[in-house]
């Protein structure tokens, strides 16, 4: 992978809020001049190939399973739920010869397309419970774009459900997404706590200086939305507020989109019984932008590992053709040991590309040394950890990476 292809800008200061800093190194980019829709160019499309990984073996682990629902749907599923008069003007319509006019939207949200499949398709208590997800890019119009990746009209994320025949059944599957969001976060390093907004309503929040929402907390870290007291219950302190970037949610929605929607099974009992769900979902953006502003130190980017965006940076000390060869020689040998690397093929001084390494956070950088002395300098994080003028191979520089 060669860097002249990432779209890095030559100066990248480490000390530019979130939403600069990814686009100065090249993880989003914005589209048609405006600042509600991103493009994804190889970096942050790299990110969010990995993170989806990782996401789709822990909700596998726990038994969820992958479901791919249409991009459109009918908008008098809305009607049928009671939810089109409110967010009418807050969808995307599609018109033309097959969707005819405002009959079609883009989906903002699915819970009515979930209730509609199971009308059609669940039957029988056999069929349940049902605990399914799918990676959805949502598009909406509720004018309330805005910071970057915070908020934008278009946007990647998770997003679950599950389909239960009862409260006890339903409860289950939440835990579940719930014990797999937690676990997802700490995978990724992402200091964040879990907050009740009411009963079946929790929503994971992050610490953030442009968080979009309120956080209440006392000396004793007791934290909750907008306290009714004065005083917190658990220490007796005055609540102090901060704010909080929410990352995803958790949300039981009990019988009530099958009450209106007529979405029903037959139970063991012989009963027609209502369906029971739960409606689960990250933002993958929301933790792009949390990661680096939680893993940023005086270095750079001390991205998690398991979500890096590549493990070495090469660097050659003089931009000509032989210095080029030797790197894509290091770079194939490094491959084969399932080494993820970057080249760094652009024109600038030698010393800024190591300094710009550091700040997208590629931890390793090698510095292929050609001449008279042919050998290697290794850096991590900025530090020289192995210096070798006389190899003739680069087998030490390779086992230090490994």
């Amino acid at each position: 992978m060669k860097a002249s292809n990432l779209f890095l800008s030559q100066r990248i200061e480490l000390n530019l809020e979130p939403n600069e800093f990814l686009k100065k190194a090249g993880f989003v980019l914005n589209s048609f001049n405006s600042q509600k829709i991103m493009i994804f160019p190889p970096l942050g499309s790299i990110f969010l190939n990995k993170l989806e990984k990782i996401i789709s073996s822990v909700l596998l682990e726990n038994e969820i399973l992958p479901f791919k629902l249409p991009p459109i749907q009918p908008f008098d599923l809305w009607k049928q739920s009671g939810r089109k008069k409110d967010f009418s003007d807050k969808v995307v319509y599609l018109k033309g010869k097959t969707f005819g006019k405002d009959k079609f939207i883009c989906s903002p949200t699915n819970e009515e397309v979930i209730t509609n499949f199971a009308i059609k398709n669940i039957e029988s208590y056999r069929n349940l419970p049902l605990n399914i997800y799918q990676f959805d890019t949502k598009i909406r119009d509720d004018g309330s774009s805005r910071r970057g990746l915070i908020r934008t009209n278009i946007f990647p994320v998770v997003e679950g459900y599950s389909l239960n025949e009862n409260e006890k059944s339903l409860k289950e599957s939440f835990e579940k997404f719930r014990d797999s969001f937690e676990k997802i976060l700490n995978l990724l390093e992402i200091t964040h706590y879990p907050l009740e907004k009411r009963e079946g309503y929790i929503t994971f929040v992050a610490n953030s200086k442009k968080g979009d929402t309120k956080i209440s907390h006392c000396k004793c870290s007791t934290k909750i939305y907008n306290p009714l007291e004065k005083k917190c219950n658990q220490c007796g302190e005055d609540y102090k507020t901060q704010l909080g970037l929410e990352l995803g949610c958790l949300m039981s929605e009990k019988d009530n989109y099958s009450k209106v929607m007529d979405s029903n099974y037959i139970s063991s009992k012989g009963q027609k019984s209502n369906i029971f769900m739960g409606t689960y979902g990250l933002g993958l953006t929301r933790l792009l932008y949390t990661i680096i502003e939680q893993k940023k130190d005086k270095i750079g980017i001390n991205w998690p590992k398991i979500i890096r965006p590549a493990e070495v940076m090469i660097i050659p000390f003089r931009n000509s053709q032989e210095y080029l060869n030797e790197c894509a020689i290091i770079e194939n040998d490094l491959k084969i040991k399932g080494i993820e690397t970057i080249i760094d093929d652009t024109t600038g001084r030698f010393v800024k590309k190591l300094e710009r390494a550091d700040i997208i956070g590629i931890p390793n950088k090698i510095i292929p040394m050609l001449g008279n002395k042919k050998g290697g300098i290794i850096q991590y994080r900025g530090e020289t950890f192995l210096k070798n003028k006389t190899i003739k191979d680069y087998n030490k520089i390779y086992s230090s990476l490994i």
